[in-house]
């Protein structure tokens, strides 16, 4: 098995524009938001009123319980109905220019000027766009936005819409739809009539907490063909979103409809489609369906109890930090898988101090300053979720002002030792007793303390521990009060008394003590020291010792902050992330000064590149420095950062004591970098470098055909991939009510990364259906080991005469396949994407050109994989 990780680069798909939506119905469902939606759409009283009894259907039924776990679909905190600032139009430049980017970057206008037959865009709630050619609207096709159909083809409408096809009645989300249906398509295709060129429609969902309701209701009278084509998408917010739609499709005798999508909803929105088509005499549908759902590895991802960790070393299990969006504030949950995302173009993003290299289209957590309806003189700020590559200089991203420790003392080693060692001179080797270099008043502590770690902090600033010559060296001036303290600290914590003393520094001449600070991580040199990742997990009193004993040994009190210099960045970096956990401001690690030659005490020698570090905000007047002299001086510290408020704008209602905003200072490119990413129970969302980045959803969608015409044919072909964290649950139902009818119903899915794909099939051959032929064929392909794939058919045949088959098959991506592709010249990562193309090519070869390309493309995205 080949453990190769292959998400998706959403970028063009996740930029929400900003809302300038006219009307926005409050979060839930209400009987006052149906009657709001039919009053504002100036629908006829017989739409109210099936818009008023499917609500009450929906008021009295559960959410189903047979199929994927929807416990976290909160629908009261849905909003049912969004306008946007647009009306229709049939000229692509009149759409307002927010909304006909996004639709350029999803390539609408690119769709019609391949010479599609018509083209249509919903955006949230209304249809925006809406066009036919001439040659098809002469000969009585109609192609029309659902709203504006209900006006001008009341009869066809009323006899067709939620009635033999779809009833109001038909389950829980059938009848949420019939209340709060918004937009759509009519299609209808008069006798004999073939359109030879696919229409088209988007639906694009930008509403934050949003759902989208579309309604699809397509026509095919005797002796038509149609082809229509939907895309799907919507940016990716923290919380949940709702797509909901509705596809009827009518196929009259000899009539003949293609139906084809391509949904790539964000993982984060629930697809509880219905789709379903009535088939008569002789006539023939065809399901086409296609449903498709990272940080650098040197990333921190704060763990607790551990501290930061790579992502990179991350375990499944692990407790990280994530942000709650419904309370606003850092909590703790868990790992529930990684994925290796290969070597991917990465950008360095710094902000308030906080430095992160992820891929472009990683989404980080934005504050954004805009007014709600384009009438208000007031803006106001918001939370959105942004890829990286729609990010600026200036912009407002989320940090994490401190972490909620719960830290505990750390637990100190006992140190072994023996006053008998071996040794050898010219004449051979013999035991030497040591008992003389060990001091046996000295007492160690069980556990830290905070006069410990200031001790400790003392080491990291300017200290060194000589294991060869059993001897501890702190550098202090004796002019300084400073030496007292720390032999008053020393012989409180050890029973020690330091008698020697230089005019720069103290010794302390202990094997004991010199073995315990190297063995729990605070040996090395200047270039080497590093903070062990156990001082992270330790009480925030602790912590602030250690940095305090680091000020006071190698710091000084700048203007505005506490200045720490030092030849060795790594161990900035780490004071850095130390610090930002207990609630300090940080500035970014700037150069202070360069290799050179220079006189240091009249000796000369080679100085070597220095790095600096700030801290300021609050915490500085609290500090617990022990210098006196540096004391005084921190008084003076004036500057304040506790990310509350930039460019004269104040967002201190969005922030807490744990959640900030600071200013983008810098994005660059770096190169290519392996690149990681995680999946989080419960949340989308965790803290990585001091900052909170986006890391998921369900589909169910089952296509169903009613062949209730002697002859008629469905034919259903779909694709499902599931990635990390997502349920694609898809398949297909046919009911066989005329005799002589067929169909053929192929499946296939792709699961990586903990992904679960699963086919639910129904079948059905009612009595006076004879001579009936159906065959059933599901193909899975596993990725990795950590992914699922299920298999749920279900056939009721209640008659003798029938051919039906079912089989089902799984396969995984073994070594073997890989070695052979690569003999052949092929790298590993097109040799996978090579034998996943082979996989959906069926697919794919029943698609037009322009939207195989497509599915192609979004494939082999999902299989290369990005921060995101």
């Amino acid at each position: 098995m080949v453990d190769q990780d292959f998400v998706i680069d959403r970028s063009r798909y996740d930029d929400a524009n900003t809302d300038t939506s006219v009307f926005k119905a409050p979060a839930g469902l209400t009987k006052e938001t149906v009657m709001e939606i039919s009053k504002q759409k100036k629908e006829p009283d017989w739409m109210l009123q099936k818009r008023l009894a499917a609500f009450e259907h929906f008021e009295k039924t559960p959410l189903p319980t047979w199929g994927p776990s929807l416990s976290k679909l909160d629908l009261n905190k849905i909003t049912y109905f969004v306008r946007p600032g647009a009306k229709e139009s049939k000229r692509w430049e009149d759409v307002p220019e927010a909304i006909r980017k996004t639709a350029e970057r999803i390539g609408i206008p690119e769709a019609e000027k391949r010479a599609l037959s018509g083209v249509g865009y919903q955006y949230d709630s209304d249809v925006v766009y809406h066009n036919i050619k001439k040659e098809w609207e002469e000969q009585g096709v109609i192609f029309e936005n659902m709203d504006v159909a209900v006006h001008k083809y009341p009869e066809l409408v009323r006899k067709y819409f939620m009635t033999s096809c779809v009833p109001i009645n038909d389950h829980k989300f059938v009848m949420l739809h019939g209340a709060v249906w918004s937009g759509g398509t009519f299609i209808y295709v008069p006798p004999g009539v073939k359109v030879t060129i696919p229409l088209q429609a988007y639906f694009r969902m930008n509403a934050q907490n949003g759902g989208q309701f579309e309604h699809t209701l397509i026509i095919a009278d005797k002796g038509s063909e149609v082809h229509y084509i939907e895309g799907c998408s919507a940016p990716r917010f923290e919380a949940s979103a709702l797509h909901a739609g509705c596809v009827e499709i009518h196929v009259l005798e000899d009539a003949k409809v293609r139906y084809s999508s391509v949904e790539n909803w964000s993982k984060n929105t629930y697809n509880l489609n219905t789709k379903r088509a009535v088939v008569d005499k002789n006539g023939v549908i065809e399901w086409i369906n296609g449903n498709l759902g990272c940080l650098t590895e040197g990333a921190q991802v704060f763990t607790n109890p551990k501290g930061p960790i790579s992502i990179k070393n991350i375990d499944v299990g692990s407790k990280i930090y994530v942000w709650d969006h419904t309370t606003n504030r850092i909590v703790k949950s868990m790992v529930k898988g990684k994925v290796f995302s290969g070597k991917k173009p990465t950008y360095r993003l710094e902000a308030g101090g906080r430095e992160i290299e992820a891929t472009a289209n990683h989404p980080f957590l934005t504050l954004t300053h805009q007014k709600r309806q384009p009438h208000h003189k007031k803006a106001f700020f918001q939370h959105e979720w942004k890829s990286l590559s729609y990010l600026k200089e200036g912009d407002l991203v989320a940090i994490a002002k401190q972490l909620p420790i719960e830290g505990q003392p750390f637990k100190l080693p006992p140190i072994e030792h023996t006053h008998n060692v071996n040794s050898r001179n010219q004449y051979g080797t013999f035991t030497m007793n040591t008992k003389h270099l060990f001091n046996e008043n000295i007492t160690l502590l069980k556990e830290t303390t905070e006069d410990f770690m200031w001790l400790m902090g003392l080491l990291l600033g300017d200290g060194h521990i000589d294991t060869k010559h059993n001897k501890i060296n702190i550098a202090i001036p004796e002019q300084e009060s400073l030496q007292e303290t720390v032999i008053d600290v020393v012989y409180k914590l050890f029973n020690y008394s330091i008698t020697y003393k230089k005019d720069r520094y103290v010794i302390i001449n202990s094997k004991l003590l010199a073995m315990l600070f190297s063995q729990i991580g605070f040996g090395g040199t200047a270039n080497t020291k590093r903070i062990p990742n156990w001082v992270f997990t330790l009480p925030k009193t602790h912590i602030q010792a250690l940095i305090a004993g680091y000020f006071d040994s190698d710091g000084h009190a700048h203007k505005n902050a506490l200045a720490f210099t030092s030849i060795n960045k790594p161990l900035l970096n780490d004071l850095r992330l130390l610090a930002t956990t207990v609630g300090f401001g940080v500035s970014q690690i700037f150069s202070h000064g360069k290799k050179r030659k220079t006189t240091i005490l009249g000796v000369d020698c080679n100085a070597q590149d220095s790095w600096r570090i700030h801290l300021n905000g609050p915490l500085v007047h609290s500090f617990p420095s022990r210098s006196h002299e540096k004391q005084e001086k921190i008084k003076l510290i004036k500057t304040k950062r506790n990310y509350i408020s930039a460019d004269g704008l104040n967002f201190k209602s969005k922030t807490n004591e744990y959640i900030g905003f600071a200013t983008i200072t810098k994005i660059a490119p770096l190169g290519e970098q392996p690149t990681y990413d995680i999946e989080v129970e419960n949340y989308h969302n965790f803290i990585s470098n001091g900052l909170i980045v986006h890391n998921s959803g369900c589909t169910m969608l089952y296509p169903c055909s009613i062949l209730r015409g002697e002859g008629a044919h469905a034919d259903s072909l779909g694709i499902a991939f599931a990635g990390p964290g997502q349920h694609q649950d898809t398949g297909s139902k046919v009911i066989h009510a005329a005799p002589y009818t067929t169909s053929a119903i192929r499946a296939k899915s792709i699961s990586k990364g903990g992904g679960i794909s699963s086919y639910r099939g129904y079948l059905r051959t009612t009595r006076g259906a004879q001579e009936t032929k159906s065959t059933v064929v599901c193909d899975a392909l596993l990725i990795d080991d950590t992914s699922t794939s299920n298999t749920y058919p279900f056939m009721k045949i209640e008659n003798n005469d029938v051919d039906i088959s079912h089989e089902a098959t799984v396969g995984k991506i073994g070594d073997e396949e890989i070695f052979y592709l690569m003999s052949r010249g092929l790298t590993e990562d097109q040799a996978l994407k090579m034998i996943v193309a082979g996989f959906i090519e069926p697919v794919v070869k029943q698609l037009p050109l322009e939207y195989a390309v497509e599915l192609n493309k979004l494939i082999e995205l999902e299989m290369e994989d990005n921060v995101g």
